[in-house]
């Protein structure tokens, strides 16, 4: 899920990232944008998830952290590309890879 433009959603599919993702969900495309607990409840549910089965894994831009944490979806920190949120108390990976061994 997304905080993005239009034109980022209608890019996306010739993106070469897409095809590792099963769903995406854009703010400009829903009308709503992180933090807002529905954009994670619609991730979710794009996936068929429950969101306690749900992990998110962001930098902390906008409150998404504590958004996801706050419907239920377990919730890892990266700081491979920005640090927004470093006084988030969750798991913290330093890139990507990481999170084959994160504790979540």
């Amino acid at each position: 899920m997304s905080n993005a433009t239009a034109e980022a959603a209608e890019a996306w599919p010739a993106c070469a990232l897409a095809s590792r993702f099963d769903v995406a969900v854009f703010s400009s495309v829903l009308g709503i944008g992180k933090p807002d607990p529905r954009i994670y409840l619609a991730a979710a549910e794009a996936l068929g998830a429950a969101p306690a089965d749900c992990v998110f894994v962001g930098d902390g831009a906008d409150g998404e952290l504590a958004g996801a944490a706050a419907v239920g979806m377990r919730v890892v920190r990266t700081v491979e590309h920005k640090d927004t949120d470093p006084t988030w108390p969750g798991p913290v990976i330093q890139a990507l890879h990481d999170l084959d061994d994160c504790p979540v």
